[in-house]
């Protein structure tokens, strides 16, 4: 957990998984609020579990399931 805890601003390092997926997204290392806005507008992306599972972005599309954690998906180094 402490390598997807590391993706996400301190405030949320100590959550669980299930927790960080229903960050949101300005939570996420490196996304601003302006970042997060924008997503919403154009993909009506609210948390890190939306963007995990939005189709029309290439991110959601290349998630996989993982034998690791029951019920997280695998996104280029993120859990959800």
């Amino acid at each position: 957990m402490a390598g997807a805890a590391s993706k996400f601003d301190k405030a949320y390092e100590t959550l669980s998984v299930d927790e960080l997926a229903q960050a949101p997204i300005a939570a996420l290392q490196g996304v601003s609020e302006s970042d997060a806005e924008h997503l919403e507008a154009a993909f009506n992306i609210k948390t890190v579990a939306d963007l995990g599972t939005n189709k029309v972005l290439p991110l959601g599309a290349g998630r996989r399931r993982t034998g690791g954690i029951k019920g997280t998906t695998r996104l280029r180094g993120y859990f959800v």
